[in-house]
C-alpha cells in the first residue's frame, strides 16, 4: 500500500502536467509548443538561406564551374565531367591544368582546358615525341598512350605567356598549333581545382 501512495506523489506526475502547472495563467501549453516548433522551423530556414548565400558568394568570387567538352585531356579529364576552377591569386606553374579563352581564334565561346608545360622565360621543345623544358625531358605520367605530334622546334616562352598541351596528344588542339600558340596569361580563367560530377569521379586534379 505504501508503494501505491508513493507512486501518486506530485514529484512523479507526468511532465506535461508539471509544465502546465508552471505556466503563467492564461497561457495554453499546446499553443506554446506550436510557437516553439514554428520558431525552430524559422531558425532552420534562416540557416539554410544563409548557407545558400554563402555557397553562391564562394562560387561567384572564389571558384567557377566549367564543363569538359572533348577528349583532349584524357585520361586526366573525360568528356562531360564537371569541374571547379579558381583564379584567386593565381600564377601559372608548370603542370597546372588550366582553363583559358583562345584569343587567336575567332570563336572564343568555348574555353580550352590544357596543361601548362612551360612558363615565361623557359625553353620548350618536342623531339621524337618527348617534351623537353629547358633541355630536360619532362616526366609525364599523366599522358594517354600516344604522345602525338613528334616535333616542335625549340622556342622560348615570351613574357606573360605559357605553353600548353593536352594530355591526349593525338586529340589535342594546343600550343603546337598556330591558331592557339602561346597562351596569354590574361586569357586564363583559372586553374582546375577538382572534378565534382559525376559523383564517381569527384576528386582533385593533378
Amino acid at each position: 500500500m505504501m508503494q501505491d501512495e508513493q507512486s501518486l506523489r506530485p514529484d512523479d506526475a507526468p511532465d506535461a502536467a508539471v509544465e502546465e502547472e508552471s505556466l503563467p495563467e492564461g497561457v495554453d501549453l499546446a499553443e506554446l509548443k506550436r510557437v516553439n516548433r514554428m520558431s525552430r522551423l524559422f531558425d532552420f530556414v534562416e540557416m539554410l538561406v544563409l548557407t545558400v548565400v554563402a555557397v553562391l558568394l564562394i562560387a561567384t568570387f572564389l571558384v567557377r564551374h566549367t564543363l569538359v567538352q572533348g577528349r583532349s585531356m584524357e585520361n586526366t579529364l573525360l568528356d562531360g565531367q564537371h569541374l571547379l576552377i579558381s583564379d584567386v591569386n593565381y600564377q601559372p606553374k608548370n603542370g597546372d591544368v588550366i582553363v583559358f579563352v583562345p584569343l587567336n581564334q575567332e570563336n572564343r565561346s568555348t574555353p580550352f582546358i590544357k596543361r601548362v608545360i612551360a612558363v615565361e622565360g623557359q625553353t620548350v621543345e618536342i623531339r621524337s615525341g618527348v617534351v623537353l623544358v629547358d633541355g630536360l625531358a619532362l616526366p609525364e605520367d599523366y599522358l594517354s598512350l600516344s604522345k602525338g605530334r613528334s616535333y616542335y622546334p625549340e622556342t622560348v616562352v615570351p613574357e606573360g605567356y605559357v605553353f600548353v598541351l593536352g594530355d591526349n596528344r593525338t586529340n589535342s588542339h594546343d600550343s603546337r598549333e598556330d591558331d592557339v600558340g602561346m597562351v596569354d596569361v590574361r586569357s586564363i580563367l583559372g586553374k582546375v581545382v577538382c572534378r565534382v560530377w559525376p559523383l564517381s569521379t569527384i576528386g582533385t586534379v593533378e
